[in-house]
């Protein structure tokens, strides 16, 4: 970075008729950006986010997977560069999303989740700026099996749960079966953001919470759960419980009926 070589890798991502030579020079940038904040913050001054943005209209996916990768550690630097960016492009959800629905490229779809999940994290961005992913994410969510790219979306998911409109957006795809059934059948390393969303679904109506106890092997999974030796996850079980006993009584007589 000290020799000068930012503004040179800029231009050749934008102006090179060749994609190899596009790819590499994005390459180098994205990895720039996993560095240091003031590391990054060296290639924000240089162009760096025109740039990445301008990439994801190239057609070769290799170019178009390093500016994900480009713009998710970004967005992952500070909450001021991820605003940079909402900020320059408006509509850069609708474009992340529109480029996953495009592809089948297995990579692109993990790097492009994982924009998501960075642009979403708290403190998340306003509500309209991120529900353009919601459809998606809750699509991802039903069809794919790649444990990367749920566990993306999953934190995505959470994130935009965290406010009302969210919570009530997501609810409305009836994913409430899939989460426990990924609940029940991941491992314990990827239990963290199934447990968190479930625990905002739980802490929001009595409706929405009936709506996910209607699921017969929440509790089984809870209560498997209760026992695990990370302490993390039983303290996000234990959330969840406490906040479904605080409920209606027909609630709390659910869980009491288990044994």
């Amino acid at each position: 970075i000290d020799t000068g070589i930012i503004p040179d890798l800029v231009k050749l991502v934008q102006t090179s008729s060749e994609l190899k030579i596009q790819a590499e020079a994005s390459w180098c940038l994205a990895n720039f950006c996993s560095g240091t904040e003031e590391q990054t913050l060296k290639v924000v001054c240089k162009a760096g986010i025109p740039c990445f943005l301008a990439a994801l209209k190239s057609s070769g996916d290799e170019v178009v997977e390093n500016a994900f990768w480009g713009i998710a550690n970004l967005a992952g630097t500070s909450t001021q560069i991820r605003d940079m960016l909402l900020k320059i492009q408006p509509d850069l959800i609708e474009k992340i999303v529109e480029i996953l629905q495009d592809t089948t490229c297995l990579s692109l779809k993990r790097s492009g989740t994982w924009v998501l999940s960075n642009i979403c994290k708290e403190p998340e961005p306003s509500y309209d700026q991120i529900e353009s992913a919601i459809p998606m994410l809750c699509e991802y969510l039903d069809t794919e099996d790649d444990s990367n790219i749920l566990e993306n979306v999953v934190w995505a998911l959470f994130s935009i749960s965290n406010t009302d409109e969210g919570l009530d957006e997501i609810i409305s795809y009836d994913i409430t079966s899939r989460l426990v059934s990924l609940l029940e059948n991941s491992p314990s390393s990827f239990c963290s953001p199934y447990l968190r969303i479930i625990g905002n679904i739980v802490s929001g109506s009595d409706q929405q919470t009936a709506q996910i106890l209607e699921e017969k092997k929440l509790f089984p999974c809870l209560l498997k759960l209760l026992d695990h030796e990370e302490s993390q996850l039983r303290k996000e079980t234990l959330w969840i419980l406490s906040n479904i006993t605080a409920g209606l009584p027909p609630q709390f007589e659910k869980i009491m009926r288990n044994p």
